[in-house]
């Protein structure tokens, strides 16, 4: 839904990285996708409070829930929703906020 044009430069030549989500380096990244919807709580929350203290700010962070408004870091609500199907849920509501 977004145009080529509307999209910052910095973010035209993303790479994607599978790595460890609680102990890899979060030095260089501007977009995180979590995959949150089949996580514990422990899990979620572990995740949630590592983006909070170490993501840089201006970065985004893309989720299935709105767990991220209980972090200050992140604002009092996403600065974005949006609804899309996915393979388990034909209207599954996204989440977007954005580090402060």
């Amino acid at each position: 839904r977004v145009l080529d044009d509307e999209v910052p430069s910095k973010y035209q030549s993303a790479s994607f990285r599978n790595e460890e989500m609680l102990s890899s380096s979060l030095e260089s990244v501007g977009i995180v996708l979590l995959t949150s919807c089949c996580w514990d709580e422990s899990v979620h929350e572990a995740a949630c409070k590592r983006l909070a203290k170490d993501l840089l700010v201006g970065s985004i962070v893309i989720d299935y829930g709105d767990r991220l408004s209980n972090f200050p870091a992140f604002g009092k609500a996403p600065i974005f929703t949006d609804v899309c199907p996915t393979s388990w849920n034909p209207k599954q509501k996204f989440f977007v906020y954005q580090k402060e």
